[in-house]
């Protein structure tokens, strides 16, 4: 009810006991869905301050404004100096009308997502606020508003529906009178509650109801729970604007970090679900390591150049079927399976890490998320974001860089992001003494941890950098991934070679689990 006609009455009231004789001192906007209007008199200054938002709209009455040396628009130049004659509520409409000398006019047209501002000479709209709402300038200021009869006869011959009478009885009142059972009672008893409507709505008292997990009101009836209970309408305006400010920031930051929390948490779970299933599936089959002592014990029964082989498991003598190499002796198949089962061990060991981490995390979120649903104010919300890093850092809007890069344990890590790009990485971005890092034997991209004077590469970096070369690879979904290393110096470019093609010399191989970089802790630019 913050912009409803009865508050707007008693507004235009209250500001027509100081504003005549005061001057247009400026009309500015510091922000495109909010003007400043401020009148100077001998020892005063006094300031309107209107929010013309898409989805809130409203005027406050502040004892002072600071106005930002930058980022400031002055605005209606025509109306400087231009003294105050009278404040008036356009009868029975939400508008509120400041006549100045010299024909000159300001009407604050308060029609929630169609509210504006309009200048008017000899009351005829020549400027506006919100240049999109176009058809204010063909508005006819003398045709709003006007009078409206809410007496006994006239709601007889309306049936007793106040709604056909009076479009100033807005959502609330009609709320109001519904939920004290006027549609129920006899005609003199709505007749009787109707009189009591008026009467508080002719003298109004203002409260700031607070709603549970809702955005604060202005109301003019009295609710269960209140901030604040005033008669007076500029005390209420303003202490409604800085409570709805307030709330409108935390649900703001509360939905901001909970929405980032689940985002966090579908990934962890799916992450979860497939390294437990990737785990069943290693745990359950027969390993590779029991696969080639069966080979060694069955060496001589096996086949030359067989490509499969069906044997007994050593527990349960059932047989399973063993796939073999034809090119490869007995001997040799069970050596490739004999290093297939450290990677597997490995792999396993790997899994089991991921997942005590993942499930830590999860928990972890859970938590978080709790007290996100718990939480009611906005400065323990904030403290308790930025304790534990929960704030979700915002997009930056800048020229994207030629390929991606993060910090990780004090080395930054620079990822190629095209074909092209990979080529512009090695050539331009990367010194001869960098580590240069790539999935083997698979099309990705270059990763190029820079080298920091004086500083060996720790292998956790290294890993690091593995892991995330594996990521942008077509290996991306193995569950292990081999990616060599190399300073820089031993990449080399051959004659009209392909782009991202390159030469390598002095190799190194490691294993590694394809990982994305983390997001979440802020290290990615």
């Amino acid at each position: 009810m913050h912009i409803s006609y009865f508050v707007l009455r008693e507004l235009s009231t209250r500001l027509n006991e100081f504003l005549p004789g005061s001057m247009v001192h400026s009309c500015y906007s510091q922000d495109k869905d909010e003007l400043v209007i401020q009148f100077a008199e001998t020892e005063q200054e006094h300031y309107l301050h209107l929010i013309l938002r898409q989805n809130f709209s409203m005027i406050r009455v502040p004892a002072n404004l600071s106005r930002a040396r930058k980022n400031s628009i002055e605005l209606f130049g025509e109306l400087k100096n231009a003294e105050v004659q009278k404040v008036f509520c356009v009868e029975n409409e939400r508008c509120i009308a400041i006549l100045l000398d010299h024909g000159l006019s300001i009407v604050l047209k308060m029609f929630g997502h169609q509210s504006n501002v309009l200048v008017c000479r000899d009351r005829v709209p020549f400027k506006i606020f919100k240049n999109n709402l176009k058809d204010d300038l063909k508005l006819s200021v003398d045709s709003l508003g006007g009078p409206i009869s809410m007496d006994k006869e006239h709601l007889i011959g309306h049936n007793w529906d106040f709604t056909r009478l009076s479009p100033t009885w807005g959502g609330k009142v009609k709320a109001q009178l519904s939920d004290l059972g006027y549609f129920e009672l006899s005609p003199d008893e709505k007749w009787e509650l109707m009189q009591e409507i008026q009467n508080q709505l002719g003298d109004p008292e203002f409260f700031i109801a607070n709603h549970d997990n809702a955005l604060p009101s202005l109301t003019l009836f009295p609710p269960k729970h209140y901030l604040l209970r005033t008669k007076d309408v500029i005390l209420a305006l303003n202490e409604f604007y800085l409570n709805y400010v307030r709330a409108e920031q935390f649900h703001a930051l509360k939905k901001r970090i909970s929405s980032h929390l689940n985002r966090q948490k579908r990934k962890i779970q799916e992450n979860i679900k497939k390294s437990r299933k990737r785990l069943d599936q290693l745990q359950q089959n027969t390993s590779y390591r029991e696969i080639a002592d069966i080979l060694m014990a069955h060496m001589h029964s096996i086949p030359e150049k067989a490509s499969e082989v069906q044997l007994p498991e050593f527990e349960t003598g059932s047989m399973i079927t063993i796939k073999l190499k034809p090119a490869l002796s007995p001997q040799k198949n069970a050596e490739q399976y004999y290093r297939k089962s450290k990677n597997q061990n490995k792999e396993i060991e790997i899994l089991k890490k991921n997942l005590e981490h993942s499930e830590k995390l999860f928990v972890s979120l859970q938590g978080h998320l709790q007290y996100m649903d718990n939480s009611q104010q906005l400065k323990m919300l904030k403290q308790y974001a930025h304790a534990h890093n929960l704030i979700p850092s915002k997009t930056k809007v800048s020229a994207k860089p030629p390929f991606r890069s993060l910090n990780h344990d004090g080395f930054q890590i620079l990822i190629g992001k095209s074909a092209a790009n990979n080529d512009l990485l090695i050539q331009r971005y990367a010194h001869k003494d960098d580590l240069w890092l790539h999935a083997k034997d698979v099309k990705g991209s270059h990763v190029v941890v820079k080298q920091k004077p004086g500083h060996a590469f720790p292998q956790p970096v290294i890993e690091k950098a593995a892991q995330i070369a594996a990521h942008y690879s077509k290996r991306k979904n193995d569950s292990l991934c081999p990616v060599i290393y190399t300073p820089r110096k031993y990449i080399r470019k051959r004659k009209g070679g392909a782009a991202g093609e390159v030469i390598v010399e002095r190799e190194q191989v490691i294993l590694v689990v394809p990982e994305a970089p983390s997001f979440s802790h802020g290290d990615f630019e």
